[in-house]
């Protein structure tokens, strides 16, 4: 799982717990104004994952760390798809964002009430 926040200007997702082990990665910080979309619609990132670069995958269970698909850059940390979020990023490490949130719907409130998503 993933706590999103912001501080000093920039937005953080923090990976927690084990899924640290898992993902490889301990936070990532984005400029807010680099944040073009934030959604749960999942058509985008169906089907294969892309290549695993480092990170995990274990079927029904778990995706979590960098994946490399049609030449973008992905993070994914994701158990529980009803809590999933995608955040489509420009001029940032990652391309994309999948990572599960403990409320879908509160992260995604929370970034459009400090305008950082434009709906």
């Amino acid at each position: 799982m993933v706590q999103v926040s912001q501080k000093e200007g920039k937005v953080i997702f923090e990976v927690q717990g084990l899924h640290k082990l898992w993902a490889l990665k301990d936070s990532i910080e984005v400029s807010p104004e680099n944040i073009l979309d934030v959604h749960q619609q999942f058509a985008s990132i169906n089907g294969w994952r892309g290549w695993r670069v480092p990170g995990t995958h274990i079927p029904y269970v778990i995706t979590a760390g960098t994946y490399f698909k049609r030449g973008e850059k992905h993070f994914w940390d994701v158990m529980n798809w009803d809590n999933t979020i995608v955040v489509e990023l420009k001029n940032e490490a990652y391309d994309k964002l999948i990572v599960e949130v403990a409320s879908a719907a509160a992260t995604i409130k929370m970034l459009e009430s400090v305008n950082l998503v434009k709906v």
